[in-house]
């Protein structure tokens, strides 16, 4: 069996001493932000004079975060830190954070089960697949599954502020049509295929092509055909249940307790996952299984090497490659920030996920502490 810990003695009051001096220019925030949103690391970190883990976690910043570790196929350490929010609950290895982005990956998988089994065509212009709407715009007809998967297909919307958390969210149809009560622009094939610009529009195009092909509720499936064979038993695409107390809640980057505490994120496929640190790392697990040929993967061999295989800017189908051969995704809602990597070298895997607003120093701190066996993309 796996072992997780929880660790009281890092967990302590130090996260929250507002007096420490700041670690890190707030810059750096800004520039995860960007990095975050494109899934590339468009400017170069400092890397002389970083502050210990400790004095990173003691940043007034900070309000709490999860970190697990996979090799061998299992979870082989987990950390947690600070607290639901400020004098709540510990944070815990059940506690669920928004993984933003690292969405797209779980998206991915699913689309390309759908391929593996015939239903979806990744290389066929997607509105032809499409039944309940189409995509606009001036090069529509050029775009594929592949080329959304993978952010080359010229569509427009980078990504989503969410909605209040009890609000009544637009429909599916209305936020690709920019309609209703949308407070994103319209979904539009406006640009060029083949150069990569990062669309959360296009992957929410993915979701509603699932639902054309499957028939079924996008959340539904997911749960059914994904994150329940992946045993991923504590994430969900849909809403918290209402029991479901033990989830942290979001923080800017100043660690103040963002208006409602989380938003809505209807554009599932893009920004919609609940889930903790450790079924992070199942997924990866999937993934690195699958890519290294292991019968009963989640994708066919074939598939799941097409999914790292770089198309643009280190952008595959629904991860990104780095240069050293490390798959990963970030993420960024309003609250929380989240860091995804696996290596297929080493079949080893790293989840961060925070629950405020914290720069790409934190993350690195936090990914430093479970000392696997690659480095930090940089």
């Amino acid at each position: 069996m796996p072992f997780e810990t929880n660790r009281p003695n890092v967990n302590e009051d130090v996260v929250y001493q507002p007096q420490r001096k700041r670690v890190y220019d707030k810059r750096w925030v800004l520039q995860f932000g960007l990095a975050a949103l494109t899934g590339t690391q468009i400017v170069t970190w400092p890397r002389k004079g970083w502050a210990s883990p400790q004095e990173v976690l003691a940043d007034p910043a900070f309000q709490g975060a999860g970190i697990a570790y996979l090799e061998g196929g299992q979870i082989a350490k987990s950390e947690s830190f600070g607290a639901i929010e400020t004098g709540g609950d510990r944070i815990t290895a059940q506690t669920l954070f928004q993984a933003a982005s690292i969405s797209k990956t779980v998206n991915a998988l699913a689309i390309l089960s759908l391929s593996d089994r015939g239903e979806i065509d990744l290389d066929r212009p997607i509105n032809d697949q499409l039944r309940n709407w189409k995509l606009p715009g001036r090069y529509a007809d050029r775009v594929t599954p592949a080329m959304l998967l993978s952010h080359t297909a010229g569509a427009n919307v980078p990504g989503f502020e969410g909605y209040a958390h009890d609000a009544q969210t637009p429909t599916l149809i209305e936020i690709l049509n920019g309609s209703g009560r949308t407070n994103s622009a319209p979904a539009i094939a406006a640009m060029e295929p083949g150069i990569f610009r990062y669309s959360g529009g296009g992957i929410t195009v993915l979701q509603v092509l699932l639902e054309d092909v499957t028939g079924k509720d996008y959340a539904t499936f997911v749960q059914r055909e994904i994150l329940a064979p992946l045993l991923m038993n504590s994430s969900t695409m849909g809403a918290l249940e209402p029991n479901v107390s033990k989830h942290a809640w979001g923080h800017d980057g100043d660690a103040n307790r963002i208006t409602g505490g989380y938003r809505l994120y209807p554009e599932r496929a893009a920004a919609g996952l609940w889930t903790t640190p450790s079924d992070l790392c199942r997924m990866g697990n999937a993934i690195l299984h699958a890519v290294a040929g292991a019968p009963g993967g989640v994708l066919l061999p074939q598939t799941a090497a097409r999914m790292i295989q770089p198309v643009s800017a280190l952008s595959g189908l629904g991860l990104f490659i780095h240069h050293d051969g490390v798959l990963s995704h970030w993420g960024h809602n309003a609250g929380y920030i989240s860091a995804f990597l696996a290596d297929p070298h080493t079949q080893t895997a790293v989840a961060i996920m925070a629950n405020s607003e914290v720069s790409a120093t934190v993350l690195e701190a936090l990914f430093n502490r479970m000392n696997p066996p690659f480095a930090f993309p940089s």
